[in-house]
């Protein structure tokens, strides 16, 4: 198991700034991958699938992107992961990261 940084920064914006320069800017595939890598950068945490801790919480799936907004919100580390479209790795523990799933299915914004 990988512990460590999965890429670097400053490797991350140089590879943005010369995709953006170049006809890779038009694959869209290629860029979302690049800016989700320099999302992590970072956050050595593990990941976790929202799927996953909604259903053990018994709250309907969140939008991602709303967990990793009411979790920066709440003064957390997050980002989506490269890796799994429904993973956010964050520095928030397990039970930090269900209070704040609860709270965000408890206002009615689920949806995915």
């Amino acid at each position: 198991m990988w512990l460590g940084e999965l890429a670097d920064a400053a490797f991350c914006e140089e590879m943005l700034v010369l995709s953006e320069r170049s006809a890779l800017s038009s694959n869209r595939r290629l860029m979302k991958l690049i800016r989700l890598v320099q999302g992590e950068v970072g956050l050595k945490t593990p990941f976790y699938n929202i799927d996953k801790l909604c259903s053990r919480l018994k709250v309907a799936s969140l939008p991602t992107e709303k967990v990793v907004s009411a979790l920066m919100v709440a003064g957390f580390e997050a980002a989506r992961t490269h890796f799994d479209d429904r993973g956010v790795k964050t520095n928030a523990s397990v039970a930090e990261l269900e209070k704040v799933l609860k709270g965000v299915a408890e206002k009615g914004e689920g949806g995915e």
